[in-house]
């Protein structure tokens, strides 16, 4: 018998509510206890947190098989609400206060943001040539970097290789000239 999860994988037991079989990545079998799949232990965890009006637990649905009984929908709800809260809050984290306008930008503070714009620049001037990345970001000024804060002693902030035509690397330096290896933006040929 294999997993219903991962087909490529066998079984070890099947699951005491929904009764799937699952390999042993996809759940728990002690042997002692019934076998539960991740599927119904999470579907299980959501409906313990989930509180009714009155404030008692709202009691668990039966979780239904194959056999044509219709799933609960407020597991649905709940669910979709719990990853429209994370999405809004990472949107959030992702656009929050530190994203300056325009007119208060300063390269030196926002080396991250810098490092974006450049790269799109990069991006943009490959589709206007062909597929092909600038020789030297100095090529970028103009119409790919229109930002007037972003000057030649900006640009030594970063380090920029291309490997060919169809490939680069950008990376930030520090004050000693010194690359970092963790925040890299690029395009390999393949």
């Amino acid at each position: 018998m294999k997993c219903a999860y991962h087909s490529e994988k066998d079984a070890v037991a099947q699951c005491s509510k929904c009764g799937k079989f699952f390999c042993e990545g996809c759940g728990e079998n002690t042997g002692e206890e019934p076998a539960v799949c991740n599927r119904c232990t999470t579907l299980s965890n959501v409906w313990d947190a989930v509180e009714v009006e009155d404030g008692q637990t709202a009691e668990q649905p039966r979780i239904s098989t194959a056999a044509g009984k219709k799933k609960p929908r407020g597991i649905l709800v709940v669910i979709i609400l719990l990853a429209l809260a994370a999405l809004l809050v990472n949107l959030y984290l992702y656009l929050g206060q530190d994203v300056p306008n325009l007119e208060e930008f300063d390269p030196y503070k926002h080396p991250l943001l810098t490092a974006d714009l450049i790269n799109d620049g990069i991006e943009e001037y490959a589709e206007d040539h062909g597929g092909q990345f600038p020789a030297k970001l100095t090529d970028l000024f103009g119409k790919y970097l229109p930002y007037e804060k972003i000057t030649p002693s900006v640009l030594d902030m970063f380090s920029y290789r291309r490997f060919s035509p169809t490939s680069y690397e950008l990376r930030f330096k520090d004050a000693d000239n010194v690359e970092f290896a963790d925040i890299v933006f690029g395009k390999e040929d393949k």
